[in-house]
């Protein structure tokens, strides 16, 4: 029996290693999402390129107004992640998003966020990033999405 639990503890040491040189804590992207005063919003389609959602969270599937919805992203050893959300919001207001992680150059591991939105109806959408967490030793690059009501060209 002791022998079993010392080759299960080497396994469990020989994965978390391994584990590890996959990730960086710099590859990680945390996503904040905020829906306005007035909507709720539901989450429509995702979808995730290069990487996976990390750190015990989840993309909120349902954003009450007023309130933010937060997750991390983590991008795999090959490539930076992508993520696409697709939320609508009261009457006949959606938005398809894109949040993600770009290398400066070829050869640069520096990265830096992208944030687009590629289709929106009915709605506003604000886009802040930071960096700043870098500084806080956190490691985490953090994109703020901010739902509005009504559109530009409405008021």
């Amino acid at each position: 029996m002791i022998c079993m639990n010392k080759k299960l503890i080497s396994l469990v040491v020989m994965l978390c290693i391994g584990a590890s040189c996959y990730a960086t804590p710099n590859d990680r992207l945390r996503i904040r999402i905020k829906a306005s005063e007035f909507s709720d919003c539901i989450l429509i389609d995702q979808f995730i390129n290069g990487g996976h959602v990390s750190d015990h969270t989840t993309i909120p599937t349902m954003i009450f107004r007023g309130t933010t919805g937060t997750f991390s992203v983590r991008s795999s050893s090959k490539s930076l992640a992508n993520v696409i959300l697709t939320y609508a919001c009261g009457d006949n207001m959606s938005v398809t998003f894109l949040s993600g992680q770009k290398h400066l150059g070829k050869e640069s591991s520096y990265k830096f966020t992208i944030g687009k939105v590629l289709k929106i109806q009915g709605m506003q959408v604000d886009l802040k990033s930071s960096d700043d967490d870098l500084q806080a030793g956190n490691l985490a690059r953090t994109m703020y999405w901010t739902f509005k009501d009504g559109c530009p060209c409405c008021a």
